[in-house]
């Protein structure tokens, strides 16, 4: 949770930059690998298996434990379906990405409220 809780730390940090400094791919970047740890740390927390995913297949196994991931809109984040390991795909769009965060700390919310001693 704590390198989930980083990577957002710094993604809010770059997101808050006046528009011509931010690093987009780097927003982009933390987001995606926050919102994945975040989601594989409530799958651990409550004893789901997972694989090196995409963050739609990640959510969809958050939502069978717990329907209040049936919230979350993936809808805007366009990695959503591609593979953890591929850091090809990323957007330039700042408000894209602005979207992206607030999707990951709704998640990180949700996450926080399930997992003891965050």
């Amino acid at each position: 949770m704590a390198e989930g809780k980083k990577l957002l730390d710094f993604s809010l940090e770059e997101i808050n930059r006046a528009e011509e400094d931010v690093v987009n791919y780097l927003v982009c970047h933390h987001t995606r690998n926050a919102i994945t740890n975040f989601l594989k740390v409530f799958l651990a927390n409550n004893g789901a298996a997972f694989e090196d995913e995409p963050i739609h297949k990640l959510l969809e196994k958050c939502i069978e434990i717990d329907d209040r991931f049936a919230n979350v809109d993936l809808s805007g984040i366009v990695c959503s379906k591609v593979t953890v390991a591929q850091n090809d795909c990323y957007c330039l769009d700042t408000h894209k990405l602005r979207d992206c965060v607030r999707s990951a700390q709704a998640i990180e919310k949700m996450v926080a409220a399930d997992v003891p001693g965050y």
